[in-house]
């Protein structure tokens, strides 16, 4: 099981923090993080496996644990705000390749934004937070 979640968690972040993915992969530390993610919930993990829960429902259970603090995704967030806003700009970025790098980019780069108004999973709508982000995202489009 261990493995499997490992391998579930690893895909969730590449899809959804790439950002961190980056971090991690820089400092040569990914494989502790998954490592040590998973550690966190092992006591968990040995319940569910012990109360004999079917093998579906302990990885959905443990992904749920393991990504709770990684949720709402920034990434996410900008990426859809670049595809609702800046549909030319997403779709030339997608086309040549270049929207996950511009996204963490956007990620690095507006992270006091995302201090100043931050989102987190009972309210991702912030609209102080699109406002601000939608000026700052065409205002960094038109520099590059």
């Amino acid at each position: 099981m261990h493995t499997i979640l490992k391998t579930n968690l690893h895909s969730y972040i590449c899809e959804s923090h790439p950002e961190l993915v980056v971090h991690l992969e820089e400092t040569f530390s990914l494989n502790n993080y998954l490592d040590e993610k998973i550690a966190a919930i092992g006591i968990y993990l040995q319940n569910l496996i012990e109360s004999g829960e079917p093998s579906y429902i302990i990885k959905e259970l443990c992904m749920n644990r393991l990504t709770e603090d990684l949720k709402p995704s920034k990434f996410i967030y900008l990426k859809a705000l670049l595809e609702e806003e800046f549909a030319g700009d997403y779709l030339m970025m997608q086309e040549n390749g270049t929207l996950t790098f511009e996204t963490i980019n956007l990620i690095q780069e507006a992270g006091h934004l995302f201090k100043e108004f931050p989102i987190n999973a009972e309210r991702e709508d912030n609209d102080m937070l699109r406002y601000a982000l939608t000026a700052f995202i065409n205002d960094y489009l038109k520099q590059n």
